[in-house]
C-alpha cells in the first residue's frame, strides 16, 4: 500500500507541473501505473467545528420604506450634459460599488447613474463626509428627456439610506450641498444587488455595504444578489462543483474528475476566509452537505502500445460506485462533506471532503480557514 501511495504522489506531482504550464517529458520506462481512489489510505481531515451563522441586530432595516414618492418640492434637474458626457459617473446595473469625490463651486453636483434591471431591489446607500451639509438623494432618471426627478429617499453623511423595493428603472444618486458649502471630500457606498424581501434575519452588513447577507421569512438566504440556499428545502442555486485534473504524455494520459451536483445543505457556517492549493477567497461560507447530495468520481488511465493499458473506474475513495447520493454511511463518525461557497462569485470553489481524493490521501495540504 505504501509503495502504491508513493506512486500516487508522483502522479500528482506531474499533474501540478502540467497545471503550472511547465513542460513535462516522460519516457516509456518511467510512466506511472494507475492508482485508484479506493486504494488510498484516507487521512484524518481537520473539519471545522460546525457553527452556523448567527444573525446580527437587524433593527436598522426593520423600518426600511417599501416605496418611494416624488418630492413635489424638489427641483427637476437637467442632467442631459452629464448623460452625454464621456466622464459621466455610471455604476453597473444593480450596483455594489464605492466611489469618492469632492464638490466645488464649479462642480456643485455629482450624479451617479445606475439601472435596476431584473427585479425590485433592496437599496442601501451611505454618504460619508466631514461636510454635514452634503446630501445624497435618489432621483428617477428619464434618459430621453435628459432630466432627473427627486424622490423622498435621501441621506446626510452617516445616514443609512434604505429602500426595500426599488423598482426596475433608471436612477441616479446625486450629491449636493444644502447650503452651498464646498471643498470637502466624500465617499458614497451603494448596494442594490439583493432582491426586495421580507427579511427575518440579517447575517452580515459590512460597514462599506459591500456584503449584505440576510434570510427572508420564507427561509431564502441571499448574499450580494445570489440565493445561496433555502433553510427549509435545503436546496439552492448553482450548488454544483467540478474539478478535472489531467496529465498527458506522448503515448497516453491520466484524468480524474470529481463532481458535486444538487447539493443538499443542512447548515451554513459563519463568514470566513479560505485558502487551499486549488482555490482561495477572502469571503466564503461553508455549506455543510446533507444526505441526498449527488457525487460522482471518474478516473481514466490510458497508455498506448507496446504496453497498452486502459483502465477506467467510477469507484470513490470509500470503495463505492458513483454517481450516487450521499447517505448515512458517508456521515458516520461525525464525517463532514463541505462545499466552499464564494460570496464574491456566488459559486462553490472547493469541496472539502474525504471523497475528494486530493484531501483524502493527503496529496494536497488541508485548507486554511479563518472565521471572522
Amino acid at each position: 500500500m505504501l509503495k502504491r501511495f508513493k506512486i500516487f504522489i508522483c502522479v500528482l506531482a506531474v499533474m501540478v507541473a502540467m497545471n503550472s504550464h511547465l513542460s513535462v517529458f516522460a519516457s516509456e520506462a518511467d510512466l506511472p501505473d494507475p492508482v485508484f481512489a479506493a486504494d488510498i489510505d484516507i487521512v484524518d481531515l481537520d473539519f471545522p467545528e460546525y457553527s452556523e451563522s448567527e444573525p446580527v441586530d437587524s433593527n436598522i432595516i426593520d423600518d426600511a420604506p417599501t416605496s418611494y414618492s416624488i418630492d413635489e418640492t424638489g427641483d427637476v434637474l437637467d442632467v442631459s450634459s452629464q448623460l452625454s458626457s464621456r466622464g459621466v459617473y455610471l455604476f453597473e446595473n444593480n450596483p455594489n460599488a464605492s466611489t469618492s469625490g469632492t464638490l466645488t463651486e464649479s462642480n456643485n453636483m455629482d450624479a451617479y447613474f445606475f439601472s435596476v434591471t431584473d427585479s425590485a431591489k433592496f437599496l442601501l446607500a451611505q454618504l460619508k463626509s466631514s461636510n454635514t451639509n452634503y446630501v445624497a438623494r435618489l432621483f428617477v432618471v428619464d434618459k430621453e428627456a435628459g432630466d432627473a426627478t427627486p424622490t423622498n429617499i435621501y441621506g446626510k453623511p452617516d445616514d443609512l439610506i434604505q429602500l426595500n423595493g426599488l423598482p426596475i428603472g433608471e436612477y441616479a444618486l446625486i450629491i449636493l450641498s444644502e447650503n452651498s458649502t464646498y471643498g470637502q471630500n466624500y465617499t458614497l457606498n451603494i448596494h442594490a444587488q439583493n432582491p426586495a424581501a421580507n427579511i427575518s434575519e440579517v447575517y452580515y452588513l459590512f460597514s462599506d455595504l459591500s456584503i449584505f447577507m440576510f434570510k427572508t421569512e420564507t427561509g431564502d438566504v441571499y448574499s450580494n444578489g445570489n440565493l445561496i440556499y433555502n433553510t427549509s428545502t435545503k436546496a439552492g442555486n448553482y450548488l454544483h462543483w467540478q474539478r478535472t485534473d489531467k496529465v498527458s504524455w506522448g503515448s497516453g494520459y491520466e484524468q480524474r474528475t470529481h463532481m458535486v451536483l444538487n447539493a443538499t445543505v443542512k447548515g451554513m457556517s459563519k463568514l470566513a476566509s479560505y485558502s487551499s492549493k486549488n482555490a482561495s477567497s477572502n469571503y466564503v461560507v461553508l455549506l455543510y452537505c446533507d444526505e441526498d447530495t449527488e457525487f460522482s468520481y471518474v478516473h481514466t488511465y490510458y497508455q498506448s502500445a507496446p504496453d497498452h493499458i486502459y483502465d477506467s473506474t467510477t469507484v470513490d475513495t470509500t470503495g463505492r460506485e458513483t454517481p450516487r447520493k450521499l447517505d448515512s454511511v458517508d456521515f458516520a463518525g461525525g464525517n463532514q462533506h463541505i462545499l466552499v461557497y464564494d460570496i464574491n462569485t456566488g459559486r462553490p470553489i472547493d469541496f472539502y471532503s474525504t471523497l475528494n481524493l486530493f484531501y483524502a490521501g493527503g496529496a494536497e495540504p488541508q485548507p486554511t480557514i479563518n472565521f471572522y
